[in-house]
């Protein structure tokens, strides 16, 4: 059960207390000859203790989230190839089924291959997205993890294998508000494959690059990240070969200031309105009583 329904209930039971209270309170103020306005105070008075009560307990008052804690959401996903004759979606389909997580699981014919004597070749794909986090959320970084496979046969000494990704992210929004002109911050990363790392002839590589926003004043509500990212396989005899098989970015985030609960809001203020109550028909009857 959600603390929205825990609180639900609870206000509930507060009001069929304060029910049975009002049944209790007026037949026993008939017995002693009690005015019943008083015997409602009194009644108002200890229901408003367990509403404030309640409130506390299960929704902090005014500190209980109604958002789900530490999310972003993921927009205006572009590719973009950079080389003739490529494929238009490199990268393949994004999945964003992971909290704060963009992943290309089944990049689209992302490789590099090189025949013979002189062989070059070269796959780049340029990647845009946004991110936007939710309300009383903040980004504290941003990561990339891509992961691959790479073959060199029959080894010449100068068949090699690569990886090369720069880029850089916009932070375009801290603490909600727009930031003009944006903060540009870059990144890059590489990885090489030789005949000195053979053998084997064929292996698997990873790559990527940690950011992390401590650096910008403020809490990091939104930004944009464009990575330029490419495969290159040379051949001096023999084959090269270099592909991606799956992109991952990662963004850690924190719940800061959060939005309080209806429920909790409600029991705070049935609270409070009663203690307002009793507090009112006390000073009136001094009042009248002068």
């Amino acid at each position: 059960m959600s603390r929205e329904s825990n609180l639900s209930a609870v206000l509930l039971e507060q009001l069929w207390v304060t029910i049975m209270n009002v049944r209790f309170e007026t037949k026993r103020a008939k017995g002693r000859g009690v005015l019943f306005g008083r015997a409602v105070a009194v009644m108002i008075q200890r229901t408003s203790l367990h509403c404030i009560a309640a409130a506390v307990l299960f929704g902090g008052v005014l500190c209980a989230s109604s958002v789900e804690a530490g999310l972003v959401s993921f927009s205006d996903i572009i590719q973009t190839p950079q080389t003739p004759g490529d494929v238009a979606d490199l990268y393949g389909d994004p999945d964003t089924s992971v909290p704060n997580t963009l992943n290309f699981p089944h990049p689209n014919s992302f490789a590099a291959t090189a025949f013979g004597a002189g062989g070059v070749d070269a796959t780049d794909g340029l990647l845009t997205f946004s991110v936007t986090a939710d309300p009383g959320t903040w980004a504290t970084g941003i990561s990339l993890t891509e992961t691959g496979s790479w073959s060199l046969i029959p080894l010449p000494t100068l068949n090699a294998v690569g990886v090369r990704g720069l880029g850089w992210v916009d932070i375009t929004e801290v603490d909600g508000n727009p930031v003009v002109p944006p903060t540009r911050m870059p990144f890059s990363f590489s990885e090489d494959y030789g005949a000195a790392d053979t053998p084997p002839d064929t292996a698997l590589w990873t790559s990527g690059f940690v950011m992390d926003f401590a650096a910008v004043i403020g809490n990091v509500t939104g930004f944009d990240v464009t990575m330029d990212n490419r495969l290159f396989a040379l051949s001096e005899g023999g084959f090269s070969f270099i592909d991606k098989k799956q992109i991952t970015f990662t963004v850690p985030t924190v719940m800061g200031n959060v939005i309080p609960e209806p429920s909790s809001i409600l029991l705070a203020m049935m609270g409070l309105m009663g203690f307002v109550t009793c507090g009112s028909r006390r000073r009136l009857k001094r009042r009248l009583a002068a």
